[in-house]
Formats: C-alpha cells, sequence, structure tokens
C-alpha cells in the first residue's frame, strides 16, 4: 500500500488518520465520532486492506471485510478510495447497489461495500454469506431510522462470524447508534474529534430563494455576472453535474467535473485544467477525497443542498482558507433542512427573495 499512498501524492496522515489507525490496527472496536476531517474513508480501507492482505489467497477467496454505509453515492465513493490503495494489493472487492446484478454475485471478494438494506435483502435470499467475515465497518448510518436501523443490525450480526472487529463511524454523538450497537460490540473504544468550521464561519453566506424551475436561469445570469472569476459549483449527484456541464457547453463555457464516474486519473487532469484556468467552471458532486487546494479565491456555488452538514462543511474547507463568499440556491423544498444546517454552524446568512434578472 505504501507505494500506492506514494502515487497518489500523501506525505503524512491527516487528524483522524493519526488518531484512529493504530487503534484500528490493534483489532479493537472503535467507535468514532467526527463531523468535518480529512482523510475519513481512507482512516478505515487502509487498515482493514493492510488486515486482510495477510490471509489473502486469490485462489481460494472468503470474504473477510465489509463495509457498510447510507447511500449509493457513498458506496461508490468507497469503492474508489479501495480500488485507488488497493492497486498493488491481490484484494478483491465487489460493490453493491442499485445498479447490482445479483445473478452475476459470488463469494469469490475479500471485500463487499454496500448498503445496509440491499445487503441484508441478499443475505435473506442467500445470495451471500457473511460468517467467514472479520471485520466489519458502519460509515454513516446516522440518518437511518431507529426501529429499521435496530431490526437490520441484528439481522446482519445473525449471520457473521462472532469473531470479528467492529468499526463504526458516525457523524453525531447518537445515543440511538450507541443503543443499537452495544450487544455486539467488545470493550470498544470511542475516539471524537472535533468540527473543522472556521472556514464555514467565516465566510459570507449568500442565500438565494428561488423555484426549483428557475434555478438554471438563475445560475446562469450569476456565472455571466462574475465571468471574470472562477467558479466552484457544487451538486449531490453525478446527474446534475452531467447536465450543468451539458448546460455550460451550450454556453460555450469552459467547464469540468469531478464525480464518481471518472476516474482519479481523469478527475486529478480536469482539477489541473482549472487550476491552470483553462476552465471558469468546476463542477463537483459529493466525493472530495482530497484537498482541492486552491491558491487564488474562487466563488462557491451551492447548486444544491448537501444531505448531511458535514458535507457542507467539506465542501468549503477542502477548498481553501480564503474564499470569502459562498452562495447557495435554496428552494422551497430545502428550507427546513437548510434552516437546521444555518442554526447547527450558526451561520449568519444575507437571504435574497428577489432576483434581478
Amino acid at each position: 500500500m505504501r507505494h500506492s499512498i506514494e502515487d497518489l501524492g500523501y506525505k503524512k496522515p491527516t487528524l483522524i488518520q493519526k488518531k484512529v489507525i493504530p487503534i484500528i490496527k490493534k483489532e479493537i472496536d472503535t467507535i468514532v465520532i467526527f463531523k468535518s476531517q480529512t482523510g475519513k474513508i481512507a482512516t478505515f480501507v487502509l487498515p482493514m486492506l493492510n488486515k486482510l492482505n495477510k490471509f489473502v489467497k486469490p485462489n481460494y477467496r472468503v470474504l473477510r471485510g465489509l463495509i457498510i454505509t447510507a447511500t449509493d453515492e457513498l458506496v461508490e465513493q468507497i469503492s474508489d478510495e479501495i480500488t485507488k490503495y488497493g492497486k498493488y494489493l491481490e484484494i478483491k472487492h465487489d460493490k453493491i447497489n442499485k445498479t447490482t446484478q445479483i445473478e452475476n454475485l459470488s463469494n469469490e471478494t475479500d471485500i463487499i461495500v454496500g448498503t445496509l438494506a440491499q445487503l441484508n435483502t441478499l443475505i435473506a435470499n442467500k445470495k451471500l454469506e457473511f460468517n467467514s467475515i472479520n471485520m466489519l465497518v458502519f460509515y454513516k448510518i446516522d440518518n437511518i431510522p431507529k426501529i429499521k436501523l435496530n431490526e437490520d443490525i441484528k439481522f446482519l450480526f445473525s449471520k457473521c462470524s462472532k469473531k470479528r472487529q467492529v468499526v463504526i463511524f458516525s457523524t453525531t454523538n447518537s445515543q440511538n447508534i450507541k443503543k443499537v450497537f452495544k450487544k455486539f460490540l467488545f470493550k470498544p473504544v470511542t475516539i471524537k474529534l472535533s468540527r473543522q468550521k472556521n472556514n464555514v464561519i467565516l465566510a459570507k453566506h449568500i442565500i438565494y430563494k428561488i423555484n426549483q424551475n428557475k434555478k438554471d436561469k438563475l445560475l446562469k445570469s450569476l456565472v455571466k455576472q462574475n465571468k471574470n472569476k472562477q467558479i466552484i459549483i457544487f451538486v449531490n449527484q453525478k446527474d446534475i453535474a452531467n447536465k450543468l456541464n451539458i448546460l455550460f457547453a451550450n454556453k460555450k463555457i469552459k467547464n469540468v467535473l469531478i464525480h464518481e464516474d471518472l476516474s482519479y486519473i481523469q478527475q486529478t487532469k480536469n482539477l489541473k485544467i482549472f487550476k491552470s484556468k483553462q476552465a471558469q467552471i468546476l463542477i463537483i458532486s459529493n466525493i472530495i477525497t482530497k484537498k482541492i487546494n486552491i491558491k487564488k479565491p474562487v466563488l462557491i456555488i451551492n447548486y444544491e443542498i448537501p444531505d448531511f452538514v458535514n458535507i457542507f462543511i467539506d465542501r468549503i474547507n477542502k477548498i481553501n482558507k480564503i474564499n470569502k463568499k459562498i452562495i447557495t440556491l435554496l428552494t422551497i423544498q430545502n428550507y427546513e433542512h437548510f434552516t437546521n444546517i444555518k442554526q447547527e454552524l450558526k451561520l449568519n446568512t444575507k437571504e435574497i427573495n428577489k432576483i434581478k434578472q
């Protein structure tokens, strides 16, 4: 793995990696409570790859690692990280999401990444055997309703090996999570990491309240008003990123994308194009795995509100510390959600209800 890490240009571990990886490597059950931290996924992917690499037999594979998360987007993101860090290892992994072809699944894999509901469906249908698993990771499953979570977790653990390490990454200090997992953990260590939110608080937040069907028109207007600035636009899904890419291309505005369907090499290439100012716009879905590190101020536009507050923070913290202005396009469907984000982060906002076109 050292060679794959060097290939990616990483020189030193992040805060969460320094504090958590040594604990996981001791094969201790671990609960990590974090808000916004850089390098979260690598924090569990690296020790899992290291642990499983000692047992992997390419000619005789059994499922040893399981990573469970909340959404298909996160499944894709984690899968990409395993591919990157496991580049020089003979470890095979599969992802289970809404596009998975059930008939193509087999137990001849070392790691599976999937959502809890999808995995349990496959177990119930006897498509997967989990009795050889020795490491389970639960990542960002906080928003699953308590009753549903309790049922699914109980069913999953009933099918797993009794000798296993469990690692939980939670974005909230949730008593719900602790109660659900209590009977399945053995002397767990809890690690709490503070929120990195200064950049978010210090920025000037301008909120445009707009109807959903007028968002694209407003976005084009904002880009036109800031034609001499570089702009980063954040969206929630790759389909929206692709839609905006076409929108700007039709206006002959040079833009590049970063989303989960692009290889790491292509993402890096597109970022270089933006940094060299060959493109005015960089469109990013929620898959940032490292700091963007733009050296001059750019305009940040939240075309969509992210599902989780930590993603809202990441969008700003992973750019740099010199962006003073952030624009968010807010539709009526997101008022309540954004109000919760605003209150939790104690943001000062300027709200604009009527847009002059």
